[in-house]
């Protein structure tokens, strides 16, 4: 195996890694968000406003 072929195997490695990571923080920081939502869910206005900020980022 050449050097360079090692090195962007490693790169690869790295990045798919460093994307497990922020998907997993990103699960956390909804769940949390959500779960907040849900103990100030008496106010309607706020839940439309979740739901219009939750369809966003599931779009993108």
């Amino acid at each position: 195996m050449k050097p360079g072929q090692s090195h962007k195997a490693r790169c690869r490695g790295q990045i798919n890694r460093y994307k497990a990571n922020d998907l997993a923080d990103l699960q956390q920081f909804l769940s949390a968000y959500f779960l907040l939502v849900l103990m100030i869910n008496k106010n309607d206005k706020t839940m439309t406003l979740v739901i219009q900020v939750h369809g966003q980022i599931e779009i993108n």
